[in-house]
């Protein structure tokens, strides 16, 4: 086992899309690359509560921008109100240079569009729990 693979099995992530394909797709990715420790939530209050349960926990949230009951966005702009520093991975299918923009403004850590293939998740994720992309493959 490599030392990002063992790094990976402490890493735990905060996972949040009301899409179920995605979010097979996402938790599947992760779980291939090593990481076994998982919270998943469909919608953002789901995921606020999460998080507030599992604050000490969670080490990096993926969360998707359009959701139920709470944006993707309005859960980053609430953490960072309350100043968790949570790395924040923010999915869209908003491919624009204006929500790149807005995320970035709210302080999101990285940003990726839909659809993306799983090297490209890896490439924005890894950084943010300390790891250089080219360790871990899929």
């Amino acid at each position: 086992m490599s030392r990002a693979t063992r790094k990976l099995k402490r890493i735990t992530a905060l996972v949040v899309e009301d899409d179920e394909q995605a979010m097979k797709f996402i938790t599947m990715v992760l779980m291939d690359m090593g990481m076994t420790q998982l919270f998943t939530a469909a919608d953002g209050m789901e995921a606020w509560e999460t998080l507030n349960d599992h604050r000490d926990e969670i080490d990096v949230v993926i969360c998707d921008w359009n959701l139920p009951r709470l944006s993707g966005l309005e859960m980053l702009e609430r953490m960072r109100e309350e100043r968790i520093a949570t790395p924040f991975l923010m999915l869209t299918g908003r491919g624009t240079m204006e929500s790149a923009i807005e995320a970035c403004s709210t302080g999101v850590d990285s940003y990726l569009p839909k659809p993306f293939a799983p090297e490209q998740l890896l490439r924005k994720l890894l950084p943010l729990v300390g790891l250089d992309p080219s360790y871990v493959t899929v």
